[in-house]
């Protein structure tokens, strides 16, 4: 049985005064309060990594830091109040732990055949790159070979369930919500240090929420970035796994359960009368035979704070109608390998010049720019 220890001091009026010391079982209970803010401190300070262990929080650092870890330890534990918090160094830097998830963290850097699902991701607390997936030991013994001291195995099964009930790696065209509003998961995108991030459209969450998937309540990541210009948002995980959290693909059923999917190959500016165009919205699913009617737009919604504005809209009409919910779904088209085109993200409808209903889509290429990013591509 733990027992909390008192102590007695002798105050200022010379009055005996009791101070209790925490017990483990206060102390770890503290510990997993504090590790959420834990978390956003370790992003804040550029950290790689945070685990609980017992009655503390750790921090991982990339090597690189080491000349910081004095002072940094000082200011989370004057930021944590009560709190123990331990702050120690990774064997990687962060450029090399990005390299290395770059390096692995496709079918062709990990040959990992295509019947075996995999997730990749930096885990903190044993300071190695975490291959967790269903092939056998002898798939993976070329890549521990390769890369001693480094990477760690675990078995997991990673199966692509549909846009309702997906999981990390996760796909665009998912239906993703806060609790409240529900809207549709654009497309894996990542900045020049290989960093990913899910768009979806700026007027469905709020900055800082916590975004899942509308149907298993799998986190997918946080709201990040907001463009109200653009009228898209950046989804991301923190502290951020570097890789493999989101994939290059796009959910392309045309039911509520389909697991259809296709590989996102790239992006290009649409142009008008492009024909053959798709959208993967979580209402109204797989839809085509849509066509491009008007770019150049700028598109401000009645009572909305985000706007597609700098002449970055465009308007696509024909077949099935968008409906609530699908804003943020990637606009698409297919190339001769069957793989999507990213064209733009769906933002909403409007009437154009001659009354007629419209859907309205923000360029792709406008987004990227704007972020400076490139997409997620298989």
């Amino acid at each position: 049985m733990l027992i909390a220890v008192i102590v007695t001091t002798v105050g200022l009026a010379g009055e005996a005064q009791a101070q209790a010391i925490p017990s483990q079982t206060d102390l770890t209970t503290l510990a997993n309060d504090q590790f959420t803010k834990v978390q956003q401190l370790t992003s804040e300070i550029a950290g790689i990594g945070a685990f609980r262990a017992d009655t503390r929080n750790v921090v991982m650092l990339p090597a690189e830091m080491a000349a910081a870890r004095g002072n940094i330890e000082t200011k989370l534990r004057t930021e944590l109040s009560g709190g123990l918090v331990d702050v120690k160094l990774s064997q990687f830097t962060t450029d090399g732990l990005a390299r290395l998830g770059e390096e692995l963290g496709t079918r062709a850097g990990s040959h990992i055949p295509l019947q075996y699902g995999f997730l990749m991701s930096y885990d903190a607390a044993t300071d190695k790159y975490l291959i967790a997936t269903d092939a056998p030991a002898s798939v993976l013994v070329p890549l521990m070979a390769a890369h001693p001291g480094q990477l760690t195995t675990k078995w997991a099964k990673s199966e692509a369930e549909g846009r309702f009930d997906d999981q990390a790696p996760f796909y665009g065209a998912a239906s993703v919500t806060d609790g409240n509003a529900v809207c549709t998961a654009g497309v894996a995108v990542k900045d020049n240090s290989g960093k990913r991030y899910m768009t979806t459209a700026g007027h469905c969450f709020q900055l800082n929420e916590s975004i899942t998937i509308n149907g298993n309540n799998n986190y997918v990541g946080t709201v990040a970035y907001r463009n109200t210009n653009r009228d898209t948002e950046l989804l991301y995980t923190n502290p951020y796994p570097l890789v493999s959290y989101y994939n290059g693909f796009i959910w392309t059923g045309g039911y509520k359960t389909s697991p259809a999917t296709v590989a996102v190959a790239g992006s290009q500016y649409p142009y008008a009368g492009q024909s053959n165009i798709y959208t993967s919205g979580q209402t109204t699913f797989n839809q085509g035979g849509r066509q491009i009617k008007q770019l150049n737009i700028n598109y401000c919604p009645a009572g909305q704070p985000t706007c597609v504005s700098d002449n970055t809209g465009f308007t696509y009409c024909c077949g099935t109608f968008t409906q609530p919910g699908d804003s943020g779904a990637p606009i698409y088209v297919l190339n001769g390998s069957h793989k999507a085109v990213i064209i733009g993200l769906h933002v909403g409808k409007t009437y154009d010049s001659t009354g007629q209903v419209v859907m309205v889509g923000v360029t792709m290429g406008s987004v990227l720019h704007a972020y400076s990013l490139s997409l997620v591509t298989q």
